[in-house]
């Protein structure tokens, strides 16, 4: 879902879950099925990358995902995003996760102009989102701060009205 909306995607999930009820099914499909039914999403190699990783987890961690960040990170597909949203949703972990709309939050509350293209800007805003992470509750604050980018600190027209970080935040465009 990180490329497609959740109103365009979510059919194609739900046809994938039903074909697909576990790892198992999953990676002892064909390839040739799996991409039959990710057909109309585009973005094929990343079909191709969760079979594989779905091989790789049934063979070498009996069917459950590695809860650690070395680990995760080696699996085909899997980047620092998939890894920290895997750690902190699934296994409680502290590991902030940076996104495009966590990214414009972050870069509106610190009144940072750079656009996280070099590995040091990307760096920067990782250790920012460290900071502010509730390492209490690592999965709810990660989700929470991607929801406030997507409805509320939107690219255009943020509705700093209603934002809960509005009296912290240097862009406050209100």
């Amino acid at each position: 879902m990180q490329q497609t909306r959740i109103e365009q995607g979510l059919p194609y999930f739900q046809k994938f879950l039903k074909k697909y009820p576990d790892i198992f099914s999953f990676a002892n499909a064909s390839e040739h099925d799996i991409l039959k039914t990710w057909q109309g999403l585009g973005y094929y190699s990343r079909a191709r990358n969760m079979h594989h990783t779905a091989k790789i987890i049934i063979q070498d961690f009996q069917g459950k995902f590695p809860d650690n960040y070395n680990e995760l990170i080696k699996l085909k597909g899997v980047g620092d995003y998939t890894a920290s949203i895997i750690l902190s949703v699934c296994f409680n972990k502290p590991d902030a996760v940076v996104d495009g709309n966590v990214f414009r939050v972050l870069s509106r509350i610190f009144g940072i102009r750079e656009e996280m293209r070099t590995t040091k800007e990307k760096k920067l805003f990782k250790q920012l989102a460290e900071e502010l992470l509730d390492k209490k509750y690592p999965g709810d604050f990660n989700q929470a701060m991607m929801d406030l980018g997507a409805m509320v600190c939107t690219p255009q027209n943020p509705q700093c009205e209603i934002c809960p970080v509005q009296k912290d935040c240097f862009a406050n465009w209100c």
